[in-house]
């Protein structure tokens, strides 16, 4: 989270409340751990939602606390957040604070019954309070199209584990900047692909590996690509696996 607006917009994604409420919830600072520096969220990544199905989600953030201007390092004390748009319809949120503070953990919880299908992108507006020659100032409100979203799907999709020992694993990094391995393990010896789908379903990448019993990987290579959300399917021995993939 080294660029400023990437670094707030990541955190503030999970502060979409409103003004007057507090969320019931308890920041995770047993595992969530600033390793970005500054800033971090757990986890970095929104499980997808079903259908008029209960959704329910609790993520710890820990604001950013400084960002290198390139000119020099200015402190952000304090951030507020103004709206978010383009959430999906049924969903809301509440956390445990309305304004994010320097050095400390919050938390946010994310409920409700989505009533529509789609990639929501979330848009977001907040305005940060910065220290510039040791003045608190009140910098400029900020709109960003982030790569954070929220999928709806109609049902719960593939499986992750199938019958046969089939199992995707986690993509790390993710999000990514130049690349990231998507992989998964089998008890089986056999040709596994992968495809890498624009948002629209155009086809962005495809390759082959051959899969050994154990854990398999894909290094993919996305340097080339847009920053943005990308949608991923693994095949191997005629079943699918399906995810998704953010290169900031």
């Amino acid at each position: 989270m080294k660029d400023l607006i990437k670094i707030i917009f990541v955190q503030c994604f999970f502060i979409g409340i409103t003004i007057s409420g507090y969320g019931q919830c308890v920041p995770d600072t047993a595992n969530c751990k600033d390793i970005d520096k500054p800033g971090q969220i757990c986890p970095d990544t929104l499980p997808a939602a079903v259908l008029n199905t209960w959704y329910e989600q609790v993520f710890t953030v820990i604001p950013p606390y400084e960002f290198d201007l390139g000119t020099g390092v200015i402190s952000i004390p304090k951030i507020v957040l103004d709206s978010v748009t383009n959430l999906p319809p049924g969903l809301s949120y509440e956390a445990n604070a309305t304004e994010l503070f320097a050095d400390s953990s919050y938390c946010v919880l994310i409920s409700g019954t989505p009533v529509q299908t789609g990639t929501f992108p979330l848009k977001i507006f907040i305005t940060p309070y910065v220290f510039i020659d040791n003045q608190f100032v009140q910098w400029g409100q900020i709109l960003d199209d982030t790569s954070l979203f929220i999928t709806v799907q109609s049902t719960t999709g593939f499986p992750a584990i199938s019958s046969d020992q089939v199992m995707l694993l986690p993509v790390k990094p993710n999000p990514f900047t130049m690349s990231s391995r998507i992989g998964l393990t089998s008890d089986k010896f056999g040709v596994g692909e992968l495809y890498v789908f624009y948002i629209t379903g155009q086809m962005a990448h495809h390759e082959e590996i051959w899969v050994q019993p154990g854990k398999n990987y894909f290094d993919f290579r996305g340097e080339k690509l847009k920053k943005g959300i990308y949608l991923y399917k693994v095949s191997f021995m005629g079943k699918s696996f399906t995810s998704r993939v953010v290169k900031m």
